[in-house]
């Protein structure tokens, strides 16, 4: 019976990676609940498994045991095309990589899940110049991401991310690859947007100064949640 507080009800989570002979349990009977609104920052040593979670729960990789509830739906007993546009309306997703593609500017790397979406172009370009703007770009909109800061162009992804006004942000070390201060902005433009706009954001942060700006802290190791604490 899924509970309506939650927007991500996982239970029993399991994820098993096999090459050749050999076989790697990434996640072992893993149980997570997180609210409407909520910001978790989910922490551990390489390797125990972070990335593989948020991929699981996101829809973007299998699981091989378990169930996951997206606003209490199961996302992995949905059709292909189902879970593909969930992701698209529902869910944003901002990379340590960013993923901007490099021939389209910023306020074109914005706009493209809204006209992906089928939202008209016009439309799909105020949002865009609008979203830039929240995240303090809005005199870069016409700039290509190798003419960009790193922080400038993590902006830009996230400002990508949420243009969809998602319910749900996957952020896997959206800081990692950011000097202090500009991940301390990032930081801070992630906590506004949080409140102001009622998503959940679940994080992967090897960083503890980040992780405690977060509502709350899943530690894992080994595959499994090793605490879970409320800040």
């Amino acid at each position: 019976m899924s509970n309506n507080n939650y927007i991500v009800d996982a239970s029993n989570v399991q994820k098993t990676y096999r090459s050749n002979q050999n076989e790697v349990s990434a996640l072992r009977g893993v149980d997570l609940q997180i609210k409407r609104g909520e910001m978790v920052a989910v922490m551990g040593p390489s390797g125990c498994g972070k990335t593989t979670l948020l991929n699981c729960l996101s829809g973007l990789d299998t699981i091989d045991g378990g169930e996951v509830l997206l606003e209490g739906e199961s996302i992995h007993d949905m059709p292909d095309r189902k879970r593909t546009e969930l992701r698209r309306s529902r869910m944003g997703f901002v990379f340590q990589s960013y993923n901007l593609l490099p021939v389209l500017t910023s306020v074109q790397n914005v706009e493209l899940p809204l006209i992906i979406g089928g939202a008209p172009r016009r439309e799909a370009r105020d949002q865009a110049k609008r979203m830039l703007g929240l995240v303090d770009l809005g005199n870069r909109l016409d700039h290509r991401p190798m003419e960009l800061s790193g922080g400038e162009q993590q902006r830009v992804a996230i400002a990508r991310a949420l243009v969809t006004t998602p319910a749900i942000v996957w952020a896997d070390e959206p800081t990692g690859n950011l000097d202090s201060e500009r991940s301390g902005e990032i930081m801070n433009l992630l906590i506004q947007l949080n409140k102001a706009h009622d998503q959940a954001i679940i994080m992967v942060t090897h960083d503890d100064v980040i992780g405690r700006q977060a509502h709350r802290i899943v530690r894992m190791r080994d595959g499994q949640i090793e605490s879970d604490e409320e800040l």
